[in-house]
């Protein structure tokens, strides 16, 4: 989800890397849950049961080290909401990092995770698409849409007309799964300009726009945007995204232009509205990555107390998170944002032996170790440090190995091992060379 630090950007990882396995660690099992019945990490066979079933394809492309892909498995994915919803699609959960996930990547390019798909499964072609995180109402509308396109593609419906916001929508996901950033802008703003006062895709779709102004480089035009919406607690993540993308637009505007302070100024005020809302429909994960964002915002405004006033907020909604969780891989959901606002408090070393027991709880996983060394290394520790660090190391698997052995040359760096620094760079060397950028 880029500089945005928030929901789905908070999260996105470089496209750099094609998947490929550092090591013969076992690949994390995925945490999905609830009612739906989950094909795991096998396109070819998910497509062919969608086609034997005559029904949609549900694509999760999501990732061990995501923790917004985590909070939708054990939120909205895993909820009562999705009980008549699943015997309506059949469900593939593709964990991007691992080799089996090339295929379909390739196929369905994304940026930013997590990415959910509709697919037809005949024709392979996207239905729908939603990008991030969802309240249960929303992803369930997702759900409908993508299944309203599937009949429509089949001829079992009327061909909707160019005044039908959807029709537009679906061309600006399908331009946006083709890389045409321009043309999804268009179709996405072309879907806003038909659709009615209270479309219930209108969040959904200024989520969009704005994501592919920023894909397209047209920060003053995603700026505007920006400060011309109105955003309500109601919309939960859709909101807040919004409000990520179009600050992180603004970010991109030289320091003269008033719009920058501006946008910062009203994204701060917004911000403040959607987290003071109890009722906003956001779940712990987003309502971390909303304070986490409002945090900087007010930092950046020149208000340290108020920043550190919603630090103090979000690391209690944390805690509180992790008290509840119903597993270690639930409770790993909220590492990133713990070591990040322990950290910015001056809290750090407090959060070491709960992070250490979440590592030795999952002992396949490659995030919490490197979540750990992370902390570790923040704490001017990289002797501890380089334990965590190579525990990351040996268990990750596709594009994030490259930051594994990043944070292990930062690791042994810090120790003033020239020899150790030398060694793991001609690895990330060797890496990057075997999986170069996508273009």
């Amino acid at each position: 989800m880029h500089a945005l630090t928030l929901a789905f950007l908070l999260t996105a990882a470089p496209a750099a890397a094609a998947p490929a396995p550092a090591s013969t660690a076992p690949a994390a099992a995925a945490p999905h849950r609830g009612p739906i019945s989950w094909v795991a990490d096998d396109y070819p066979a998910a497509l062919a049961a969608a086609r034997q079933a005559d029904k949609p394809l549900v694509i999760d492309l999501w990732a061990p080290w995501c923790h917004s892909c985590r909070s939708m498995q054990h939120t909205v994915l895993a909820g009562e909401g999705m009980v008549t919803a699943a015997p309506r699609f059949v469900w593939l959960a593709m964990n991007t990092d691992t080799p089996a996930a090339t295929v379909t990547t390739s196929k369905y390019p994304q940026s930013a995770w997590p990415t959910f798909l509709v697919v037809d499964p005949f024709t392979e072609t996207v239905q729908a698409r939603h990008v991030g995180t969802a309240s249960p109402a929303q992803f369930r509308a997702f759900l409908d849409e993508g299944e309203r396109a599937f009949v429509d593609a089949r001829g079992k419906a009327g061909a909707l007309g160019p005044k039908d916001p959807r029709r537009h929508m679906r061309a600006g996901d399908q331009a946006a799964m083709a890389g045409d950033h321009a043309g999804a802008a268009k179709a996405y703003a072309d879907a806003l300009k038909v659709a009615p006062a209270k479309w219930p895709g209108r969040a959904a779709a200024r989520v969009s726009l704005a994501g592919e102004l920023a894909a397209s480089d047209k920060a003053g035009d995603c700026v505007d945007l920006g400060l011309k919406t109105k955003v309500a607690a109601a919309e939960g993540p859709s909101a807040a995204d919004f409000i990520a993308i179009t600050t992180g637009c603004a970010e991109k505007l030289p320091d003269a232009d008033p719009r920058k302070a501006k946008l910062r100024t009203a994204g701060a005020a917004a911000l403040t509205a959607i987290t003071a809302d109890a009722k906003a429909p956001l779940s712990p994960d987003d309502r971390a990555d909303a304070l986490s964002m409002l945090r900087q915002l007010q930092d950046t405004l020149g208000d340290p107390a108020a920043a550190r006033k919603t630090a103090e907020t979000a690391r209690a909604l944390l805690d509180a998170a992790v008290e509840k969780a119903d597993s270690p891989a639930h409770a790993a959901t909220f590492n990133m944002a713990r070591v990040d606002v322990y950290t910015y408090l001056g809290q750090g070393e407090a959060l070491v032996a709960p992070l250490q027991a979440n590592v030795d709880a999952l002992p396949t996983e490659y995030d919490p170790p490197y979540r750990l060394a992370q902390l570790l290394m923040k704490l001017g520790r990289p002797d501890d440090a380089r334990k965590a660090a190579e525990a990351a190391l040996a268990r990750v698997q596709g594009p994030r190995t490259a930051r594994a052995l990043k944070l292990l040359i930062d690791v042994h760096t810090a120790r003033k091992d020239t020899a150790a620094v030398a060694e793991i760079q001609a690895k990330l060397t060797a890496f990057e060379q075997a999986n170069p950028p996508k273009k």
